[in-house]
């Protein structure tokens, strides 16, 4: 099976090391990263047809997380949604039906794991 991979995080350290994780674990991943919630909408309109997969950040400039992934799961329901933070709590406030998976950060393997299978 073959990844297209939306990342979308403001720190570029967490958005390389998940593309890069990706990337060396499976030669079928695509990964586009977006550092805010206004090119993850550009990248995920272009996108939205091959994506399999976004990860997204919560706590971001311009707008939270949840709002990109309500935008996501509007348009192709088909996308799993990963949302992950800094805030363990936050979890258990997530609207029912928006997140697939939430992990609390920093565990990019965790993420990578999920999205592959492994």
């Amino acid at each position: 099976m073959s990844y297209v991979i939306l990342v979308v995080d403001d720190d570029q350290a967490t958005r390389d090391g998940i593309k890069e994780l990706l990337e060396s674990k499976s030669p079928l991943c695509r990964v586009h990263t977006a550092s805010d919630p206004l090119d993850a909408i550009s990248l995920f309109h272009k996108y939205k047809d091959s994506l399999t997969h976004v990860v997204v950040d919560y706590f971001m400039p311009i707008d939270n997380g949840i709002e990109f992934c309500k935008v996501v799961r509007d348009n192709n329901p088909r996308i799993q949604v990963v949302l992950f933070s800094g805030n363990k709590d936050l979890e258990s406030s997530l609207p029912d039906g928006i997140v697939d998976e939430f992990f609390v950060k920093p565990n990019g393997r965790e993420v990578v794991e999920f999205i592959l299978g492994d």
